[in-house]
């Protein structure tokens, strides 16, 4: 939880270990579900820099790409449906 220091509100924020567990893959900067796959990284956009993707690259893992930050990002675990958790949430039923 984020507290305001000048208003005192409260909010949820994930913190950057929390993004690596879990059941599905989630982009490492900006959280969200819907990611694609790739077959071959792109020279284009960034690739995620750690010791946490280079692990997940020599296990062989999958590469996926974040439509919004543009950051590839080797990740072992299944995706889910293409907007899964995000519609979960607001209710809205899975395809």
């Amino acid at each position: 939880m984020f507290e305001c220091e000048q208003c005192q509100a409260r909010k949820p924020e994930p913190r950057a270990y929390s993004l690596h567990l879990g059941a599905y893959p989630r982009c490492p900067r900006c959280g969200t579900y819907r990611l694609s796959r790739l077959a071959k990284r792109d020279k284009i956009d960034k690739m995620e820099k750690g010791p946490i993707n280079f692990a997940q690259f020599l296990w062989g893992a999958e590469l996926y790409h974040c439509r919004f930050c543009r950051l590839q990002f080797y990740d072992v675990r299944k995706p889910v449906a293409p907007d899964g958790p995000e519609q979960a949430a607001m209710g809205v039923p899975l395809p």
